[in-house]
């Protein structure tokens, strides 16, 4: 979090060594997993509906989980985020949604991927070794 804050430049280290460096920007796009869409059907929309429209403007996109709180998606970094962006604006102003967030891949998960990857390297060189 405090990297995320502060840093205009992150290098994460993983088993004694540099694995990555780059902006926060950079390495999100380079090791993440794409977006996040939280939204928040309004009454009488339901989830299929939602679903099917986003999937219109973003085919990518998956319905990660739903519950009493929303709808949770996730996409690939192919979506174009402006015409995803241009559709939850007009879903919103039309009464389709409540509200939606849209957020990129945060720097935990992009150390969490890089430490995993860390971690099958060595496994396989042990396994060499």
């Amino acid at each position: 979090e405090e990297a995320e804050a502060l840093a205009n430049r992150v290098a994460i280290m993983a088993a004694g060594t540099v694995r990555c460096l780059g902006t926060k920007l950079e390495l999100a796009r380079r090791y993440g997993e794409g977006y996040s869409v939280f939204a928040l059907p309004a009454k009488g929309t339901s989830v299929a509906h939602l679903t099917n429209r986003l999937k219109q403007v973003a085919p990518s996109l998956l319905l990660a989980r739903f519950d009493a709180s929303g709808c949770y998606f996730s996409a690939g970094q192919d979506v174009d985020v402006a015409a995803l962006f241009e559709f939850l604006l007009t879903a919103q102003t039309s009464k389709m949604l409540h509200h939606f967030a849209v957020s990129h891949t945060d720097l935990a998960t992009v150390f969490l991927r890089i430490a995993r990857e860390a971690e099958e390297e060595a496994a396989k060189d042990a396994m060499v070794a």
